[in-house]
């Protein structure tokens, strides 16, 4: 069976699957899930307070200037990530509250459109961007 639910609102979310054989055996499997728009039209995102992510493209590396949204991050470590269109998380950096940070993508991530998430320790509703990665 394939399983299906429907999210009210976009964000990153902590999924559990429980599996139940026919003789008993169980296994269950936790795993996050970013739930976006489906298009990438950029009114379907509300504004976040990321400064600037730059260059956008993205070839190898990018600057994230977090300026205005250290009170987002509460002087607590947050998470920075990239996620492809489907969902799936393909990279997460750790994010030490400072002002302005350089990040290099992995080579395995290629040309394509993506969603960079900004998180912070206390599980509040992230900051999303759209990026493109064009190598």
């Amino acid at each position: 069976q394939n399983p299906l639910y429907n999210y009210l609102a976009e964000g990153v979310y902590e999924v559990q699957l429980t599996v139940v054989s026919f003789d008993g055996c169980m296994e269950t499997i936790n795993q996050e899930v970013a739930i976006f728009p489906t298009a990438i039209n950029g009114d379907l995102l509300a504004p976040s307070n990321v400064t600037a992510i730059y260059p956008n493209p993205i070839q190898d590396y990018f600057y994230l200037n977090l300026s205005e949204a250290i009170n987002f991050l509460n002087q607590e470590k947050g998470q920075v990530s990239l996620y492809n269109l489907q969902g799936q998380q393909l990279w997460t950096n750790d994010l030490i509250p400072a002002s302005n940070k350089v990040f290099k993508l992995p080579s395995a991530i290629v040309n394509g459109a993506y969603f960079l998430v900004v998180k912070n320790g206390n599980k509040e509703q992230p900051m999303i961007e759209k990026v493109w990665v064009i190598r």
